[in-house]
């Protein structure tokens, strides 16, 4: 094998070396590799120290004298981070962010200000974005693209709302909140303090609609079912009719209704 062939297959500064041996084979070294080797390192070492100089300084390092330990190298790279240091790993790309635009509403068309809305990962269901509905139900959140969210809008007096999505550009969505609904608990008792089973019982809107009614169980008791929060007059069918109005929220209490009341 010619001494070139075998400093090409053995060493990864091969092109310059080779060169550089073939000026040196006639000078007497003949076969042997390593000889070759190390003086065409020493005719190579002027020129590699004056390249990684020139290299360093337009890459913006700091232009300083190239030590011995960097032409060991037979790479530029390798060369390179012999002198600066290892290379820095690189920061991931900023990921891409879309505004999610959206209006909440009650079940009867109003637009709901001061409604607590926020989206959390479906990944790992950390908190992505919250922020609060203005005047006019209005909100804006702030996502990754791509990103798989769960979207929740919850606030007093309304059942929460929440919907599943995939951020994309120029999203817009709207949701509607209905009011919670509670039952209405009534009593209702004789003059003389006695249960009074069997008597039907309303409750009606101040709009004059029935919104639920039922009979007293043995205890006097019974539970209107489905009601929104509001104003009611609840009326019983006793001889004679006793009737109170009564306010649907907050604290869950129970109305009294006392015959001849």
């Amino acid at each position: 094998m010619m001494l070139a062939e075998r400093i090409e297959r053995d060493d990864p500064a091969a092109p310059l070396l080779v060169a550089a041996a073939a000026r040196l084979v006639p000078a007497g070294y003949g076969s042997d590799v390593e000889r070759a080797r190390t003086a065409a390192r020493e005719v190579l070492r002027p020129l590699a120290r004056r390249v990684l100089t020139e290299l360093l300084a337009a890459s913006g390092t700091a232009r300083r004298a190239v030590p011995d330990r960097a032409l060991e190298h037979g790479s530029p790279s390798a060369a390179r981070r012999a002198v600066t240091g290892p290379d820095r790993p690189r920061s991931a790309p900023p990921q891409e962010t879309a505004e999610i635009h959206g209006r909440i509403f009650d079940d009867v068309a109003h637009p709901l200000t001061g409604v607590s809305v926020f989206i959390t990962s479906t990944a790992s269901g950390d908190l992505v974005s919250s922020t609060a509905t203005g005047p006019d139900g209005t909100f804006v959140l702030t996502s990754p693209v791509g990103a798989r969210v769960v979207l929740t809008a919850a606030v007093h007096g309304y059942a929460a709302c929440a919907s599943t999505l995939v951020v994309g550009r120029g999203q817009h969505t709207e949701l509607v909140l209905a009011r919670s609904r509670r039952p209405l608990r009534v009593r209702v008792v004789t003059a003389g303090g006695d249960s009074a089973p069997g008597v039907a019982v309303m409750a009606v809107d101040p709009r004059g609609v029935v919104a639920g009614q039922s009979i007293t169980d043995a205890r006097g008791r019974v539970s209107l079912l489905g009601l929104r929060d509001g104003v009611y007059t609840v009326a019983a069918a006793t001889d004679p009719p006793v009737a109170r109005r009564h306010h649907l929220g907050g604290a869950d209490i129970e109305t009294l209704l006392r015959v001849g009341e």
